[in-house]
């Protein structure tokens, strides 16, 4: 399994925060839950995860939303083609991880820059 090999590489608490990132890990031959079902678990755990794993979700959805940035300016709507979700699905979730890392991380100095991609990513009408 792919955490016993990060657990013996780089040790407990490193593999521990790896878990608590991931919003699935099924067994060998199961499938994934839906799309919704796995980001509306993944919410809650990061209402109660710690502060580890949360400047790692952090800085990780800060990547990806810069990330998506850049495609949509380059690609266009299309971009939202891409995921298991669509551009409503994804501003949903966007949401709601900024409201638990404002409340749970007010202070983070990378928190201003997910607020502004965001909006960017889904500007408000």
């Amino acid at each position: 399994m792919v955490l016993d090999a990060i657990r013996a590489r780089f040790g407990f608490e490193v593999a521990a925060i790896v878990a608590g990132l991931s919003d699935a890990m099924p067994s060998a031959g199961e499938a994934k839950a839906p799309w919704r079902t796995r980001k509306e678990g993944y919410l809650r755990h990061l209402d109660e995860a710690s502060p580890s794993i949360l400047r790692v979700s952090l800085a990780d959805k800060l990547h990806n939303a810069r990330s998506i940035l850049v495609d949509l300016r380059a690609d266009g709507e299309a971009v939202w083609d891409r995921f298991n979700a669509g551009r409503a699905e994804q501003a949903w979730y966007y949401g709601e991880l900024l409201g638990i890392f404002e409340r749970r991380m007010p202070a983070s100095r990378n928190l201003p820059d997910l607020h502004s991609v965001v909006h960017d990513l889904f500007p408000p009408h």
